[in-house]
């Protein structure tokens, strides 16, 4: 015998709803149903509350039902106070009130428990509500008729207000018997089981919510980390993809057969939602589907400002080098020698305000995948790195030369630190054949070492182009050190005159220790070309040191003069930087940028040109650093 097509479908369903069929279908029939994902559970867990919500309160939405029950409690309290004034009139104490209270309260609580241990707070506050509703009902139709002429009374909506009654007024109704004492304490107990049990509901719906709450931040986790896996994708995409794309057709066909269920039962609203997650699904795994996996590598990815990978892993380690110079602003004023020309009187033996360093440096990066916060922020996809990264720099200058006195120098000389009681500010020439020979240098050098945590932040992503914020911070270190000496020598007709002279020797040492954070945006347009801009901050602690010792030779004996130097502060940097990088193959990179860097507080010395510019003196001058990254190559293993 056949059965009708309606009758097999039938026993089919309830096969599979049963879990006899779980694992292996009905031949020819509909396939097996895979588990649903967390963000369905998540899903039908947040339906089950908003129906739960709209049981207990009686509202559409969980908030209104919330704000339905505060209203109804503040009611309730409302006509309770105007109540308990009348049986305090009458004689109820207030200890009495209190224990009426709790009464009421355990009564309340007994009942919404209910009596069976599967019985839900549904059933048990409905049945509380019922059973104290019409308690209510009755105590306040006893009461209305004794105070019929002194309260406006409205039943059905349980609204009440009492009129102003004095003492003698309460005494004329007892003395008439149309006020009943125990009809008022009834009403008032009636009225606190009402309120303990909107409070019971107010709890369960504050549970409610917060659940709620909890469970959409799961659904954006969630769907952040689904977005992830089509943000960013590895270069080597075969079975990854493949994967992904299996999975999604899995529950593409399980949506499929939950559809159908539903049509079958005709239950529209389930049908609806069904239909509409069917169509996201199919879009997600078209999209899945039609992304080439040609240049994909190149997208800001787990290895922070590199956009490498190590192929099948979600990490990636970057060794990179590179060749800079930088225009450093001198913050002394080294030198030596005193002429005159008319009557300007300068530094024999001096240097521009400027050094040019050389210099480079190394780094490293290590990706440790992908999060869901960034710095603490929850819910942000990123991927974290580690970083570290050392650099270094020199420069060198010299001022060397003979001058001598003629058209345009009409004086030299050599000028102390500070005015001596013995010779005074110094020696000084004016008669035609005298000179100066002499030389003085500078060399100097900066350090910096800078370690911690970066946050890559994919911002767009498309094929060959994307964009990102790269976040970096971190503990550094950063030295600088400036050394200076120089001689110099009094001449006549070019030969060194009877013993005068004078020599300096000036050394700085500034110590920036604290903690510097980056922030960069990426931006590739096309491959294989990426932008960036960016800017730092750093705080901390500065040490600074100073020493400087001068010699003077006069005809009549030798001036020895020194100076040091010490103070330690805070500080605040920070910097700006742009670069253009080169990415001819997806484990190299080649980049040039420039920086700019305000560098506070250096130790500064500024060495007297005159005897107008005395005493010389240790200062801290505010400088900027202007970087010129020529080369950087980046490789990834």
């Amino acid at each position: 015998m056949k059965l009708p097509y309606i009758t097999v479908l039938a026993l089919s369903t309830v096969f599979v709803a049963s879990g006899a069929g779980a694992e292996t279908p009905l031949p020819g029939g509909l396939p097996p149903l895979p588990p649903p994902t967390r963000i369905e559970q998540l899903q039908n867990e947040r339906e089950l509350l908003e129906r739960e919500a709209r049981e207990i309160g009686g509202r559409r939405t969980i908030q209104e039902s919330l704000r339905s029950v505060n209203l109804r409690i503040s009611e309730r309290l409302a006509q309770i106070k105007q109540f308990e004034e009348v049986a305090k009139e009458l004689g109820t104490t207030i200890d009495e009130l209190e224990n009426m209270q709790a009464e009421a309260k355990a009564e309340v609580e007994k009942i919404a428990k209910g009596s069976k241990a599967d019985e839900g707070i549904i059933q048990g506050t409905k049945l509380a509500r019922f059973m104290v509703s019409r308690l209510v009902d009755q105590s306040l139709r006893r009461v209305a008729r004794g105070l019929g002429f002194v309260a406006d009374l409205t039943i059905e909506g349980m609204t009440v207000h009492i009129k102003n009654v004095t003492t003698e007024s309460f005494q004329e109704l007892i003395d008439k018997q149309r006020l009943n004492l125990r009809d008022i304490n009834n009403l008032l107990l009636a009225l606190y089981k009402d309120v303990a049990v909107e409070r019971i509901v107010l709890k369960r719906l504050q549970e409610i919510d917060r659940r709620n709450a909890e469970i959409i931040r799961e659904i954006v986790a969630e769907r952040e980390r689904a977005e992830q896996r089509r943000l960013v994708r590895q270069p080597v995409l075969d079975r990854e993809q493949d994967t992904e794309y299996d999975r999604l057709l899995d529950e593409i066909e399980r949506v499929r057969f939950q559809l159908k269920l539903a049509e079958f039962e005709g239950k529209r609203a389930d049908v609806e939602l069904l239909r509409r997650r069917l169509t996201e699904l199919e879009r997600l795994a078209d999209e899945l589907d039609e992304v080439p996996p040609s240049n994909i590598g190149m997208l800001p990815g787990g290895c922070g400002t590199g956009l490498f990978y190590i192929p099948g892993t979600d990490t990636c380690l970057t060794i990179g080098g590179y060749v800079r110079t930088s225009f450093q602003e001198v913050a002394s004023s080294p030198g030596i020698g005193t002429i005159r020309t008319g009557t300007n009187e300068t530094m024999a033996f001096s240097f521009s305000d400027s050094l040019q360093y050389w210099g480079g440096g190394i780094g490293l990066e290590y990706g440790l995948g992908s999060s869901m916060s960034v710095f603490g922020i929850p819910s942000v996809l990123s991927y974290r790195f580690v970083f570290g990264e050392v650099a270094g720099s020199w420069a060198e200058a010299q001022s060397e030369g003979s001058l001598e006195i003629g058209a345009d120098i009409n004086l030299v000389g050599a000028t102390l630190l500070r005015e001596d009681p013995t010779f005074g500010t110094g020696w000084s020439a004016v008669a035609p054949g005298f000179g100066l020979s002499g030389s003085a240098d500078i060399n100097s050098t900066w350090a910096t070492g800078w370690v911690g945590l970066g946050h890559t932040v994919p911002l767009e992503s498309r094929e060959g182009s994307g964009s990102a914020l790269v976040l970096k911070a971190g503990p550094f270190i950063e030295g600088i050190d400036f050394d200076s000496s120089g001689r110099m020598d009094l001449t006549f007709l070019g030969s060194p005159f009877g013993g005068v002279f004078q020599t300096y020797d000036l050394e700085t040492r500034d110590l920036y220790v604290g903690v510097k954070a980056e922030a960069a945006y990426v931006w590739q347009p096309s491959s294989p070309l990426q932008f960036s801009v960016g800017a730092s901050l750093s705080v901390g602690y500065h040490g600074a040191r100073g020493w400087i010792n001068q010699e003077t030779g006069f005809p009549g004996g030798i001036v020895y003069q020194s100076d040091d130097y010490r103070r330690d502060s805070p500080f605040l940097g920070f910097g700006v930087s742009a670069s253009v990088k080169w990415i001819p193959d997806e484990n190299v990179s080649i980049e040039s940028g420039v920086t700019l860097d305000f560098v506070p507080n250096v130790t500064a010395y500024q060495i007297p040109e005159n005897p107008s510019m005395q005493p010389g003196s240790f200062a801290q001058e505010d400088i900027w650093r202007l970087g010129v990254k020529i080369l950087q190559a980046k490789v990834s293993f």
